[in-house]
């Protein structure tokens, strides 16, 4: 039935997304960039954009040089700041070092905050969440059996809220308790867990479902708030019901009346159709 609502009328933003081009939702222009302190970057690249290696990298480098994995395993639970702690460890974690998940253990609870710097870009990240990153960016380096000791920690343990904690959910899919968990930390905000509730197909969580998909037209620059609909068209693609396609109609139609169509959505109403 979804199938066949949809995809008659999806066409035109198609051909539109490729003529023209992957076009996103109007973004407001980024803040300045703060004064950092270059001690808190962790430059994960020797390239800086402008031509020349950061000062950050050269000093980077510089400890690797000078640090044994003993030093460095000290460094990534000790240093004073929080981008040294990750830079020790990711350069453990490049070693496929066993005392990363030693140091994980330790560290899973670090809220706090440091620079990361890709080439000319810069973001800030939290360094249990750095180092919990290395699950996925790491094949090997951790058991199956410590991953789902970690995995469990992240999801269940407390003191965990600064974690992003979407993969491990999803790697303990079928764990006992679970689903409670996982529907207090999209209640709590942390949207992209909308897809994981949709795989139990449980009718309480229509409404959560509906809400993201109404958010289509929102947009304010000045808000914190976001729109949920891909989070939205990604629970529907786990539980394609009936009772969705009003609205999924009412997104098509939206898509078809802009200018340029949201790539990502008109790409997620097809798989769906």
């Amino acid at each position: 039935m979804i199938r066949r609502v949809i995809t008659a009328v999806l066409l035109f933003p198609l051909v539109n997304v490729i003529c023209h081009g992957q076009v996103n939702d109007s973004i407001p222009p980024p803040p300045p960039i703060p004064q950092i302190d270059t001690n808190n970057i962790f430059n994960r690249t020797s390239f800086g954009g402008w031509g020349k290696a950061p000062q950050g990298w050269k000093r980077q480098q510089r400890i690797l040089r000078e640090s044994t994995d003993s030093d460095l395993d000290s460094l990534a639970r000790y240093a004073t700041y929080p981008a040294e702690r990750v830079f020790a460890f990711y350069s453990l974690a490049e070693k496929k070092s066993e005392r990363c998940y030693s140091i994980l253990l330790d560290k899973l609870t670090d809220k706090d905050l440091f620079w990361y710097w890709w080439v000319d870009q810069g973001w800030q990240e939290t360094v249990g969440d750095f180092m919990l990153s290395t699950i996925w960016q790491y094949d090997g380096l951790y058991t199956t059996e410590q991953i789902h000791t970690i995995d469990s920690l992240a999801v269940f343990g407390s003191g965990m809220e600064h974690l992003d904690k979407y993969r491990s959910a999803l790697r303990l899919s079928g764990t006992e308790g679970l689903y409670d968990r996982v529907r207090e930390f999209y209640l709590n905000g942390e949207s992209q867990d909308l897809e994981i509730l949709a795989t139990y197909r449980k009718p309480e969580d229509i409404p959560l479902i509906l809400e993201a998909l109404r958010e289509y037209d929102f947009y304010d620059p000045w808000s914190n708030k976001r729109s949920r609909t891909i989070e939205g068209l990604d629970a529907v693609l786990k539980w394609p019901d009936d009772i969705f396609i009003p609205v999924l109609e009412e997104i098509r139609d939206y898509e078809l009346m802009r200018g340029s169509p949201n790539h990502y959505r008109v790409e997620r109403l097809f798989k769906i159709a």
